[in-house]
């Protein structure tokens, strides 16, 4: 035959070693450059693609279409008769998988019957859910045996540590209790040792601007080379005993105003009794800072008479190169807390002082003052005593007092004396006897006699009118 066009078919005679079938190609060449026309027969043996076919499962099928034609059927017996080669692809009795060649023309199509599929699939399910099955189980065996291996003895441990039952709770928790509680503990050490830490610096800060520490400021707080210190302070008149809290309150509303108007500036904080100090650490010099500063004082003070009726007074000092110069400053302030102190309205001192020209005597009347201040309720205070706390001659020191104050030194005890009882008697909790005690006086004689000086009128007159004065406030 010698016209094949690119024709497949099985044939066995093509096969020189048996007589098993073959899949043949065969090609016709015409006559060309003088040889006559011959066929091209290329024939592969089936046998060989009948390996491939090995794995099928019973009645499976695969097909060959070459074409448009079914050349071949195989199954896992070898090849198909003839008459099974020509299949309907929508046999529902099989599932077809059709697949296509990366050749022109070549198809496959692999026919699984439907009760063989479903059998292979309800296996494969079953065994994916033994195996499931099976590896939940030694997972769960497998996690039980850690945990009661690894995690028991730490519940044992957080047990006896902190006492708790097991109950409802497992180890997690117990262990998560135990690390809150831990971190608790730290966070409240950390804010007692902050506090503390704060509490030691401003009682340190404050001996030091009293001229009582033998450290320098250098050691309390931060300065560089270069900065500058000023000191601003003020003065919270307190009501009584009774009403300590409010006076709390009070130092709490100055302290919380000022700190908002000067937040930008960086500053320590000391308090006093009833005054607050702000001592200030600056990086540049200049008025301007003190003007502003001096303002935010009389803004202060005006809310605070305003909004509370209450008249602080404020004072600023001026600004010092070097920092040793904060225990004049203090003391300048103070004297001049102590000029306007009976003040009635919203009052700010600007405390400029020449601090280098202040003279040693400027200081040594502070020590006295500060000493009368702390002793005031010492029945033995005098000047003997005063001299004895500060170190110093008893003549001495009287006639220093004298020249820088134009006071005497005992008729400053007395006033002192006298102001501190003028507090407690509007409290009313007290007889002018008690009251009198409380102040050092032994005798009662003798505070009457002291009273009636420096006021001008006696401990009695000036209950009695303040009973009057209660009443028509109370009517």
């Amino acid at each position: 035959k010698a016209d094949y066009q690119d024709e497949f078919f099985l044939g066995s005679y093509l096969n020189y070693k048996t007589q098993k079938q073959c899949l043949v190609y065969a090609n016709s060449i015409q006559e060309i450059s003088g040889y006559e026309a011959f066929n091209v027969i290329i024939s592969i043996p089936v046998s060989d693609l009948e390996s491939l076919t090995s794995l099928l499962g019973d009645g499976s099928k695969l097909m060959l279409r070459i074409n448009d034609a079914d050349i071949l059927t195989l199954s896992n017996r070898g090849m198909e008769p003839d008459e099974a080669v020509s299949w309907e692809r929508n046999n529902k009795e099989y599932i077809n998988v059709y697949r296509t060649s990366g050749i022109p023309g070549i198809e496959y199509c692999l026919l699984i019957p439907q009760k063989e599929f479903w059998k292979e699939s309800r296996f494969v399910r079953n065994m994916l859910w033994v195996c499931v099955s099976v590896t939940l189980l030694f997972g769960i065996v497998g996690v039980s045996v850690a945990l009661n291996r690894n995690f028991k003895p730490i519940a044992k441990l957080v047990i006896k540590v902190t006492g708790e039952k097991v109950g409802q709770k497992n180890e997690y928790d117990l262990i998560e209790n135990a690390y809150t509680r831990l971190n608790d503990e730290k966070n409240k050490l950390y804010q007692h040792v902050v506090s503390q830490k704060e509490a030691m610096e401003r009682h340190s800060l404050l001996s030091m601007m009293k001229g009582r520490h033998s450290e320098t400021i250098e050691n309390s707080i931060s300065i560089r080379r270069g900065q500058k210190i000023a000191l601003a302070a003020f003065l919270v008149p307190f009501l009584n005993k009774q009403q300590y809290k409010q006076d709390e309150l009070m130092l709490f509303a100055v302290d919380n105003i000022f700190s908002e108007l000067v937040q930008e500036a960086e500053y320590y904080r000391i308090e006093d009794g009833q005054m607050l100090f702000y001592l200030f650490v600056l990086d540049k010099e200049g008025e301007d800072w003190r003007e502003r500063c001096l303002q935010r004082a009389e803004q202060l003070s005006t809310i605070m008479k305003e909004q509370f009726e209450i008249s602080v007074l404020g004072a600023v000092s001026n600004i010092a190169d070097d920092y040793h110069d904060v225990h004049l400053m203090y003391q300048n302030i103070i004297e001049l807390f102590e000029t306007k102190k009976f003040a009635t309205g919203p009052y700010v001192i600007d405390a400029a002082i020449r601090v280098g020209e202040a003279s040693a005597e400027n200081a040594i009347v502070q020590n006295i003052k500060d000493y009368i201040r702390e002793h005031d309720a010492d029945e033995n205070l005098n000047i003997s005593t005063i001299a004895d706390g500060i170190g110093k001659n008893p003549k001495y020191i009287a006639r220093v007092f004298k020249a820088e104050t134009k006071e005497g030194l005992l008729d400053y005890i007395n006033r002192i004396r006298v102001e501190k009882a003028l507090s407690l008697m509007q409290s009313r909790q007290y007889t002018v006897e008690q009251v009198g005690e409380m102040l050092g006086y032994s005798n009662s004689k003798t505070f009457r006699r002291v009273f009636s000086k420096v006021t001008g009128m006696t401990p009695g007159t000036y209950m009695e009118q303040i009973i009057v004065d209660t009443t028509c406030v109370d009517a």
